[in-house]
C-alpha cells in the first residue's frame, strides 16, 4: 500500500449480495489493502432485542466461532474499545494493550492471528452499528492504515446496511381487512391482550384470538409487534367507524395499559 491507496469504492456500490461482497473484498479490496482475512458485521435493533449478522471472508470458522457472542455479534477487546472510542483500532498481538484479556489474546495467537486493523460506523438514528476488522495486515504500524480505514468507513457501512439489514416489512393497508379485523388490529397494535380487546369490543376472548390469527395471516405478518412497527393505530385512525369504541367511554379507565 501507499499513502494514497486507491480503494475500489465505485464497484462496492454495485455489490448486490453477500457472495458478491466477499468477491469484492477478495479480488478488489485485498490487492490494494493487503490482509489475510476479515470479518464484517452489523448489529441493529430487532423484534427480540439487538440482532447481528456476520460475513467472514477467508476467516477460519473455528476462530470466528470463538469470538461470536451469545447474541450473535462479535465480542472482542478490539470491538469493545471501538464501541467506546469510535475510532480506527490498530491492534498488535506482539504489543497488546495493557487491559487486553489474556484468554482472548491466547485464542487470537492460537489461530495464527498477529494483528488487526478495525473500524466501523454507528448510525444514531437507527441505533445500527457496522464493524469491520482486517486481520494479519503486512505492517500494523503503516501510516496509511488509519486513513484507509477512515476512507472505508462510510462506503462499507452503507454496503453492510444495504446487504445485511433485514428488508423493511411492507406497509399494509387496512382496506384488505374486515371492519372487525380492523378494529381488533387497532387495539392489538396498541399492545392490548386478547382479553382486553374482547372486553373493549364486547366479544369473547376466543373470538378476538381468531380475528388476530386471521388478520396476521391476511397481511403476511408474523406477530402483533409487526403491526406496531407499521404504525397501525395511525393508519386505522381515519378509516374506522364509530363502532370502533362501543365500550370506550365506560371502559377506557379499566383497560388502558
Amino acid at each position: 500500500m501507499t499513502n494514497n491507496v486507491h480503494l475500489p469504492l465505485a464497484s462496492l456500490a454495485a455489490v448486490n449480495d453477500e457472495n458478491a461482497l466477499r468477491g469484492w473484498v477478495r479480488y478488489e479490496l485485498r490487492p490494494v489493502f493487503a490482509h489475510q482475512c476479515c470479518v464484517l458485521s452489523i448489529a441493529m435493533p430487532g423484534e427480540n432485542g439487538m440482532e447481528s449478522r456476520l460475513v467472514g471472508v477467508d476467516f477460519p470458522a473455528a476462530a470466528l466461532r470463538s469470538i461470536v457472542s451469545a447474541g450473535g455479534g462479535i465480542d472482542t477487546p478490539v470491538v469493545r474499545r471501538w464501541l467506546q472510542q469510535r475510532t480506527p483500532q490498530l491492534f498488535d498481538a506482539d504489543r497488546p494493550w495493557d487491559d487486553t484479556c489474556e484468554v482472548w489474546l491466547g485464542k487470537f495467537r492460537h489461530f495464527a492471528m498477529h494483528n488487526t486493523a478495525a473500524h466501523g460506523d454507528y448510525d444514531a438514528a437507527s441505533a445500527c452499528s457496522c464493524y469491520f476488522s482486517f486481520l494479519n495486515v503486512p505492517d500494523i504500524a503503516a501510516p496509511e492504515l488509519e486513513p484507509t480505514l477512515l476512507a472505508l468507513q462510510q462506503p462499507l457501512a452503507e454496503a453492510l446496511r444495504r446487504l445485511l439489514r433485514p428488508a423493511p416489512e411492507p406497509v399494509t393497508e387496512p382496506g384488505r381487512l374486515t371492519e372487525r379485523e380492523q378494529q381488533i388490529g387497532y387495539w392489538a397494535a396498541l399492545g392490548k391482550s386478547n382479553w382486553e380487546i374482547a372486553a373493549i369490543l364486547g366479544i369473547s376472548e376466543s373470538t378476538a384470538k381468531t380475528h388476530i390469527t386471521n388478520l396476521l395471516h391476511k397481511l403476511g405478518l408474523a406477530s402483533r409487534a409487526a403491526l406496531k412497527r407499521q404504525n397501525w393505530p395511525y393508519l386505522l385512525a381515519g378509516c374506522l367507524p364509530e363502532l370502533l369504541l362501543p365500550f370506550y367511554n365506560s371502559s377506557m379507565m379499566l383497560y388502558a395499559g
